[in-house]
């Protein structure tokens, strides 16, 4: 009866928080539509094109960076394979509480062979990979514009020591995993505990380690540059420096990604993201802010289409 009630209390507490997230992000939508209707849009449908193709190609780039994880573990799979679970397991982030998508994940690998326990692992480990060169990237560009700092997230690292310190922090923890990667494994094994999930013990080699970590340093920069290009496909005549549009969007998705409470992170992205490139936009910040939604919708349902059509054997 107890966990009942601890149950409803969270999944209350969540749907507040989301419910929270979708009104002021949609607050903020209502108050300018009428400045983005009026707004004189200069599309370049080149520049557009090319943002969906580097979306697609960040897509594959996060699918083979968790392959990569599943063949450090001592597993083979490809980046088909990858591919094809990753984006019909990706369908479940959209339903509140993110494990979802894990779950899809795990029920996806039993039809390669690959048990629940190695599928907790290769989350787990892929986030413990993935996290560090994201905020890595995202001090780096609110160390370069502060403007960046001048919204929701004012008077929060307002001090360049302050950014300083956190990149440091960044790099100190990047530096571990990547040549002492028995830390990583150590951190995976208290997040297995806290799920409740068997311990893991292998050793994980220091070029697997920096192999991941450099694929997904690339994943989010090529992250960036297709939002960079999404905006510049929206506005021509736009002149934001490519850190901001690299850091806006980057902390934004990660934001979204760490909300528990946000299907798809969807309110909390868009909020994040409006307060970042107000400084650079003004108003009509608010219709760039829903088309990188429907930009990003748009590029996991062709991820997802692809993924129904391969196949998934051996």
């Amino acid at each position: 009866m107890k966990d009942n009630v601890k149950i409803y209390i969270k999944n209350v507490v969540k749907f507040i928080l989301f419910a929270t997230a979708v009104y002021f992000a949609g607050r903020q939508l209502s108050n300018n539509w009428q400045k983005v209707m009026e707004y004189d849009w200069e599309l370049n449908y080149i520049y557009l094109l090319i943002s969906i193709i580097l979306h697609m190609s960040t897509l594959t780039l996060f699918s083979k960076s968790w392959c990569t994880v599943l063949n450090a573990l001592g597993f083979k799979i490809n980046l088909r394979q990858a591919f094809k679970i990753s984006y019909l397991a990706n369908l479940g982030r959209y339903i509140p509480g993110k494990f979802w998508q894990l779950f899809g994940m795990i029920y996806l690998l039993r039809k390669v062979d690959i048990g629940k326990k190695t599928a907790f692992a290769s989350w787990a480990l892929s986030w413990i990979y993935g996290l560090p060169p994201a905020f890595l990237l995202c001090g780096m560009a609110v160390l370069l514009y502060r403007d960046l700092l001048s919204g929701l997230f004012a008077g929060i690292f307002n001090n360049d020591l302050y950014i300083v310190i956190f990149i440091f922090c960044v790099v100190l923890m990047s530096t571990l995993f990547l040549f002492i990667p028995d830390y990583s494994i150590k951190l995976l094994n208290i997040i297995l505990r806290i799920l409740k999930r068997e311990k893991i013990n292998f050793q994980f080699k220091k070029i697997m380690a920096i192999k991941i970590y450099l694929i997904y340093s690339i994943a989010w920069i090529n992250y960036g540059l297709a939002f960079y290009f999404l905006v510049k496909g929206l506005d021509a005549n736009s002149n934001i420096p490519f850190m901001v549009g690299l850091g806006s969007y980057v902390l934004a998705y990660v934001i979204g990604l760490l909300a528990l409470f946000s299907p798809g992170g969807l309110g909390v992205r868009e909020l994040v993201l409006n307060s970042l490139l107000s400084p650079y936009f003004g108003p009509v910040v608010s219709g760039i802010v829903i088309a990188a939604r429907i930009w990003s919708l748009l590029a996991e349902f062709i991820a997802a289409a692809i993924a129904l059509i391969l196949r998934i054997g051996k």
